[in-house]
């Protein structure tokens, strides 16, 4: 199912998903708004407006996705309801490549879906981000809502990989002087106020040194 939802399917999620943190409340919301140019989400449900059991998301940009507020209701767990849920959200979906932030426990049940570790509770579904050709032309962009995953993939590549996505979220929301450099649908290179996950007040930035030799727009 494709936000926006209908209101009353809106507020069913909400119920659903009120334990949420604040931060993700507010993600939850801007996403069900589907009014970001270059981001689409997907709700996967399970239930009624009147009686929502479970939920999945998917957030798009591009060929890059974040899969996340993977939730049962309690009183419905142990049904299979979430694996079934997973393997209709990634169905299709084979030539992207989707990351997952999740408790290290939880990482069997996503790789019974096709998701990979790539270091404790941070997970990739589909191949490595092709590689930049040096002539590819990089272009600086104020940060907006559709390089949420690009920068979380942009996380993914790094020596230690690390998951950014609730980081580039408080980005998003808090820092409207971050911007990103893009070549060929990847991040390369990023700064911001406060770098995502890097904590203090100085300003922070990310390169892929590998990528650095492309040519600027």
């Amino acid at each position: 199912m494709l936000a926006p939802l209908s209101p009353t399917w809106t507020q069913a999620l909400r119920r659903l998903l009120r334990h949420k943190g604040e931060l993700w409340q507010w993600q939850i919301g801007e996403c069900l708004s589907q009014t970001h140019p270059g981001l689409e989400s997907h709700f996967y449900l399970v239930g009624s407006p009147e009686q929502l059991w479970a939920n999945v998301c998917v957030s798009l940009s591009g060929q890059v996705g974040i899969l996340g507020h993977v939730y049962v209701d309690p009183s419905r767990r142990g049904q299979g309801l979430a694996r079934a849920l997973l393997q209709q959200a990634v169905e299709g979906r084979d030539q992207q490549r989707l990351y997952l932030g999740c408790r290290p426990e939880l990482e069997p049940l996503y790789a019974q879906v096709g998701f990979t570790r790539l270091s404790s509770g941070f997970m990739r579904r589909g191949q490595q981000p092709p590689p930049l050709s040096p002539h590819s032309r990089i272009e600086r962009q104020s940060l907006t809502w559709r390089h949420w995953p690009l920068l979380v993939e942009w996380g993914a590549g790094q020596s230690e990989p690390k998951c950014l996505e609730g980081p580039v979220l408080t980005m998003l929301r808090t820092d409207p002087q971050a911007w990103v450099e893009v070549a060929d649908g990847q991040v390369v290179n990023w700064s911001a106020a406060q770098g995502p996950g890097l904590g203090g007040a100085s300003p922070e930035s990310g390169r892929l040194t590998h990528n650095s030799k492309g040519t600027r727009s």
